[in-house]
C-alpha cells in the first residue's frame, strides 16, 4: 500500500459514511496537550464501517507506519483506524509503532496502541507474531 492508495481506499470507505463523534478536544497546538487534542479529533476520520476494510489494508496500513516519508497526518489517520480494529495484526502494528514513534506522534501512538487493546481485551482478540 502506498500514501495515496492508503487515502484513496479512507475516501472510498467514506461514501458509506463517517462514524459520529461524540466529543471534540481543544487546547493549544503542539506538545502533550496537542496531540492528545489531535488523537480526539482524528476520531472524525473513522469510517461509520470500519471494520469492513479488508485485513490486507490493514496490514498494508500498518507497514506504511514505519516509513519515514509518509506524513504526519497520514500516520495519524491510520494510527485511529487500526485503534477501532478488533484484529491482532492492527495491535501488533500499533505496539510495534508505539515502542518507536517520531516526536510529535509519540503519545498519540501511544493513546491510539492503548485504545486498541481495550478493543481487544473486550473481544478475546489475541496478539500474534504478524509477518510482515
Amino acid at each position: 500500500m502506498t500514501e495515496k492508495g492508503f487515502w484513496q481506499l479512507l475516501e472510498k470507505a467514506w461514501k458509506q459514511g463517517r462514524m459520529p463523534m461524540l466529543s471534540e478536544c481543544r487546547t493549544g497546538p503542539g506538545g502533550v496537550d496537542g496531540q492528545i487534542a489531535d488523537y480526539f479529533s482524528s476520531h472524525s476520520l473513522l469510517p461509520a464501517r470500519n471494520e469492513s476494510i479488508p485485513r490486507e489494508a490493514i496490514t498494508g496500513m500498518g507497514k506504511l507506519l514505519f516509513e519515514k516519508k509518509i506524513k504526519k497526518e497520514t500516520k495519524e489517520a491510520i494510527m485511529i483506524i487500526l485503534a477501532h480494529r478488533e484484529d491482532p495484526n492492527a495491535l501488533f502494528f500499533l505496539r510495534e509503532y508505539s515502542k518507536r514513534a517520531e516526536k510529535g506522534l509519540n503519545i498519540f501512538a501511544r493513546m491510539a496502541f492503548e485504545e486498541c487493546e481495550q478493543w481487544a481485551d473486550q473481544t478475546d482478540v489475541a496478539l500474534t507474531q504478524v509477518e510482515w
